[in-house]
């Protein structure tokens, strides 16, 4: 499974995060890393894959993953099954879900009133059209991809509900404004754990495993 992370735009890209990423996935013995940017960088041989900045959602820029990934499937450019996440989400252990053609996290088990987060997910070759279907609601609606993929799952419109699995919230922890705390929900142990650590380091410490705090150590806190 290849390790895909993506910024693209104008903002700075976040070293700190990036190089706390790659050290992280190669502390795990996890190499196959996929980092997407609209600029060239390199770290530990890991180089960038570079995609025009136009693959930018400017609408709303953190759903910008969702366009850049549609821009990869339409130059073939993905080429086997991959774990998207943000640059703050840290994977904290092996990742082995199960899940159709795409793997969404989801706060409840109900796919017609659930709230998304699009922070961490896995997907095949075979979603390339479930990624079109959301940017075309993102576009039609002007909304983020998490809004979009709400209202596919809800109307369950192109049949979507049959295309992919509803994952736990342990494979993208975290806390969001307006919810509970999620911890009880979340299989244990927690195997991704999303979370700034410039902000919100003090709530999560007690989560971060020995190897990992070392690394934010060196790059961030």
């Amino acid at each position: 499974m290849k390790n895909l992370m993506i910024h693209v735009g104008k903002k700075v890209l976040d070293e700190g995060l990036v190089k706390s990423q790659i050290d992280n996935s190669f502390n795990m013995g996890l190499e196959d890393i996929v980092l997407v940017t609209s600029v060239p960088y390199e770290y530990r041989g890991i180089k960038s894959l570079v995609v025009p900045e136009s693959c930018c959602y400017v609408r709303r820029p953190r759903a910008t993953k969702l366009t850049t990934i549609c821009y990869m499937f339409d130059q073939g450019m993905i080429d086997g099954e991959y774990w998207y996440h943000d640059l703050d989400a840290f994977q904290l252990q092996l990742l082995e879900p199960f899940y159709k053609d795409i793997g969404f996290v989801s706060y409840n088990s109900d796919p017609y009133i659930t709230s998304w987060n699009s922070g961490s997910f896995f997907f095949r070759p075979q979603a390339k059209d479930v990624f079109n279907w959301i940017k075309d609601m993102m576009y039609k609606t002007h909304g983020h991809d998490e809004e979009a993929l709400c209202i596919l799952t809800r109307r369950n419109e192109h049949n979507i509900n049959k295309r992919y699995d509803m994952l736990n919230c342990t494979y993208n922890y975290c806390r969001v404004r307006n919810t509970p705390d999620l911890y009880d929900l979340a299989d244990k142990p927690i195997r991704v754990l999303h979370f700034n650590p410039r902000v919100n380091y003090d709530s999560f410490k007690h989560l971060i495993p020995f190897q990992l705090l070392a690394i934010l150590g060196r790059w961030i806190i």
